[in-house]
């Protein structure tokens, strides 16, 4: 769960244009390309935990984030 939220926050950061490297970095496959078996999410089960952090994040702060 830690690294599947840690993998949330480097997405994020990373797709605002804004971002920094500082909070988080190394969870990107590109990071791992001699491992088979990654550490991180990866693929399509990356994008579904995103998605799922996405709604649940809101809820757990009580307020509306990522504009959902």
């Amino acid at each position: 769960m830690a690294r599947a939220f840690e993998a949330f926050i480097e997405d994020t950061i990373t797709s605002d244009s804004n971002g920094t490297k500082w909070l988080v970095t190394g969870t990107t496959q590109d990071d791992y390309p001699d491992n088979t078996m990654h550490p991180y999410p990866i693929g399509k089960e990356r994008i579904e935990i995103n998605q799922a952090f996405k709604r649940l994040l809101p809820y757990a702060f009580g307020m509306r984030l990522f504009g959902t």
